[in-house]
């Protein structure tokens, strides 16, 4: 699967996550209230600190499988995932050991700023999040091999699917009452099996059992010494997220409040990384590639500029966004009782949008294995954190947390590592830099005029948020596409649109002596469309499964009627899901094909309100259907024309 479809998939993943969060979030809040909810995001930063336990062999999995394969040797991948498993194994009872004592000091590092209601709390939270934590690293070495193996639809999709199933649950635990407790529990159960389905994938589909035998001490060695400085740099980030909120539930009384509108702050900045992070495991496989060949630093420049420039684009319009409309939208969100933290996520943002562009350099530097300068330099920076941060807290607390990070980031992920790039990659910043911004600039400051501008007509609510985006995302849109992108960049954008766009029509065998037109299209464009345009295109995509199910059952009248109900009805599309499974499956039973959906699968996706679940598997079953002949219509933006494809 190359790198593009794997971007996209990377995209589809992250807007499952936000849109997740974004939804999730108000509602936890209200249902918890501010000093439950500070508890539970305290208890999950202190975990994340357990994740540290991977040593940075996750990172060293996805390099040296995706070596092994461009090697075609498949027996040394066996031995290393047999290295790794053994190592995991051993990192995920470690990790058992190292919560339970931590959940035995609890009562003593929290007894200023918490209750002790709110400490048994929090050490029950602790207990379910270790066990999380161990599952997770203890399958690390799969998840990472699927990643090398770059087949993201297979480790993009269950994290997608998991993702859904999540939102589900935690609203239905939280109706029952069961509070953080509950998520927690909710979040154990999914982590594993989506576990169970990664070394299933790994084993049965990829044929890599692990092999513990003939591994070779150098092996272990090399691993050893690449992963070790990856760990510092993991131990230097993990820091840096999550010091604060430990740092004031430590050292500042009655802090679950402030850590709450802090957890905020951070929850937009998480989202704002996201995005710009979501690509990087997609990447490191080419990147590994180019470097064992022999790039030369002025390809890697190059690779730097691209990469970088399209990370920059996106995240420079949020960040403008956000600086415009991010109070209107922490009103909306949360409430204006949390307004503080917007300044919160406005200075982390601004750090993370510089260090999040180049994050690139960042894999190029794992994939040569000149890491090691970088990890320790970023280490030394982490210490000015906690220094900053202890000072800071003493005089403003929320504040004082926000710029003593911002500091620490700004000297250790962008000076210290832009002096690294020079070093090792041997890049021009002037050309890096110019390269970067050239275009994109202007296009932001032009944006922002226009936002800023706009939001004296004074639109309210989320209707009105949504109107001031769309503004000026238009604006922004309309500008880059004038002056702001370059040629290959503007290929790239209307070869996505073009792909995104276009459906197919194919001539089907049905029956003896007949044939059906059938609707053919690309499921992950679809879903992402029907969610970019909240819904507008799955009603479009309705239409077009209504009409294939029309063609399934020969039926010429018009499916108007049909798609009112659909749209307009409640609960008539259980009715729909029910009866269409169950005659699609006949259909494609009676002309010899197999339909993998059925009525009993589409009604249970659709209680939970996974509708569009189903949709995919009937469009997924409608495009197995083979053509008659050779020849298909190809619908591009409206206008048909033919395209010869293989039967």
């Amino acid at each position: 699967m190359n790198r593009k479809v794997g971007v996209i998939l990377s995209y589809v993943l992250m807007i499952f996550e936000v849109l997740s969060t974004l939804l999730l979030t108000p509602f936890i809040i209200s249902t918890l209230g501010d000093a439950e909810y500070g508890v539970y995001k305290l208890s999950a930063s202190i975990v994340a600190y357990l994740l540290l336990l991977d040593l940075g062999v996750g990172n060293a999995v996805t390099r040296y499988v995706a070596k092994y394969r461009a090697a075609n040797d498949r027996e040394q991948c066996r031995k290393f995932l047999g290295i790794t498993t053994i190592y995991y194994s051993g990192i995920a009872l470690l990790c058992l050991i190292g919560g339970a004592v931590l959940i035995a000091i609890y009562p003593v590092a929290f007894a200023k700023g918490l209750t002790s209601d709110q400490i048994a709390l929090g050490q029950q939270l602790l207990s379910i999040t270790m066990i999380n934590a161990a599952v997770t690293l203890g399958m690390a070495g799969f998840k990472n091999t699927i990643i090398a193996y770059e087949r993201f639809d297979i480790s993009r999709g269950i994290s997608i699917l998991s993702i859904i199933l999540r939102m589900g649950l935690t609203v239905l635990v939280l109706t029952m009452g069961m509070g953080s407790i509950g998520i927690v529990t909710v979040n154990l159960c999914l982590t594993i099996a989506t576990c169970l389905c990664f070394i299933g994938v790994v084993i049965f589909k990829f044929g890599l059992k692990p092999v513990f035998k003939g591994i070779s001490g150098s092996m272990i060695r090399d691993v050893f010494v690449y992963s070790s400085f990856i760990l510092i740099q993991m131990v230097a980030t993990q820091v840096n997220a999550h010091a604060d909120s430990i740092m004031l539930g430590a050292f500042v009384a009655s802090s679950a409040g402030i850590i709450a509108i802090y957890s905020i702050g951070q929850q937009v900045t998480q989202y704002f990384q996201s995005i710009g992070s979501s690509v990087n495991g997609v990447l490191m496989p080419g990147i590994v590639k180019m470097v064992e060949r022999g790039a030369k630093p002025q390809e890697l420049c190059d690779e730097m500029v691209r990469i970088g420039r399209m990370i920059f684009m996106v995240l420079g319009m949020i960040w403008c966004g956000f600086l415009v409309y991010g109070q209107q939208f922490l009103s909306l969100w949360v409430g204006p009782t949390k307004m503080d933290a917007f300044l919160v996520a406005l200075l982390l943002m601004t750090a993370y949008l510089f260090i999040l562009t180049e994050s690139i350099g960042t894999q190029i530097l794992w994939a040569m294995n000149e890491h090691k300068e970088q990890s320790i330099l970023k280490i030394s920076i982490v210490a000015v954190n906690i220094v900053f941060t202890y000072f800071l807290i003493q005089w403003r607390p929320l504040l004082g947390a926000t710029i003593g990070t911002v500091i620490s980031l700004t000297l250790g992920d962008i000076f210290v590592m832009n002096l690294l790039f020079v070093k090792k990659i041997k890049i021009s910043l002037a050309k890096y830099y110019g390269g970067l911004f050239k275009g994109i600039l202007p296009c932001l400051a032009i944006t922002g005029l226009a936002g800023f501008g706009f939001s004296f007509i004074g639109l309210s609510g989320w209707l009105g948020f949504a109107v001031n985006v769309i503004v000026m995302v238009a604006v922004y849109a309309v500008a880059m596409l004038l002056f702001g992108m370059n040629a290959y960049e503007k290929h790239l954008v209307f070869g996505v649109v073009r792909k995104i766009t276009s459906r197919r029509i194919d001539r089907v065998k049905w029956g003896s002596d007949n044939s059906i037109d059938v609707y053919k299209q690309k499921i992950v464009p679809c879903i992402l469309l029907s969610i970019v345009t909240l819904g507008i295109y799955r009603i479009y995509w309705t239409y077009l499964l209504v009409k294939n199910m029309r063609s399934a059952q020969e039926n010429k009248s018009s499916c108007t009627k049909e798609m009112l109900c659909l749209v307009f009805v409640p609960y008539y599309s259980l009715y729909w899901w029910i009866t269409r499974g169950k005659i699609l499956k006949n259909k494609f039973a009676e002309n010899g094909y197999t339909a993998h959906g059925n009525e009993i699968t589409y009604l249970i996706l659709s209680i939970f309100g996974l509708e569009i679940v189903s949709m995919a598997i009937m469009q997924n079953d409608f495009n197995s259907l083979p053509s008659e002949s050779a020849q298909s219509i190809q619908i591009d933006n409206g206008i048909s024309h033919r395209k010869k494809e293989e039967s």
